[in-house]
């Protein structure tokens, strides 16, 4: 998920090279230019690392929770209020959202972790919602009798014909 080197692109041209950067073994002094990608790694990752650690931090899945609760509650007209749900259920589609969406940019940490929030947010709330209604239907059911089924109708006119007098 982490952007690659700054690495300048090499000419594709048969017999040209370009010597800005050249490889490690070619490098008059590969040491720092090993040095200089190594750290430029480091930090790379360490914000990636970051942005990953803040966005799966218990205050932002506390901030998910409050979210999650706003937005079932005002997405099922004022019916619903539920609790808080279970952490490991919230972490693991946090981490998909994360997986599928992050982008782990070493700036703007909170606009993307604000998005990541609202993925997750719009994820879950349809599937609540729809568990809730499936929920409440079923105690619906099962505490209400079922309406017996009517009588049945005699639609045949085969009984209903009146045939003519043969004695006159």
């Amino acid at each position: 998920m982490c952007e690659p080197y700054n690495i300048p692109a090499i000419q594709k041209t048969p017999g040209v090279y370009n010597t800005n950067f050249a490889p490690l073994f070619l490098n008059a002094n590969p040491s720092k230019t090993f040095d200089k990608l190594k750290k430029e790694e480091e930090n790379y990752e360490g914000k990636c690392a970051y942005v990953q650690s803040c966005f799966l931090s218990e205050s932002n899945i506390q901030k998910v929770q409050n979210l999650l609760i706003l937005s079932v509650y005002n997405k099922s007209n004022k019916k619903y209020r539920i609790p808080f749900q279970k952490k490991e259920s919230i972490l693991i589609v946090m981490k998909y959202i994360y997986n599928f969406y992050g982008q782990s940019i070493p700036h703007s940490v909170k606009e993307q972790i604000d998005t990541l929030n609202n993925l997750v947010v719009a994820e879950l709330t349809p599937q609540i919602i729809n568990n809730l209604n499936s929920y409440y239907k079923y105690l619906e059911d099962s505490t209400t009798q079922p309406d017996p089924l009517a009588l049945p109708i005699n639609n045949s006119s085969k009984g209903n014909k009146i045939l003519p007098s043969w004695v006159n």
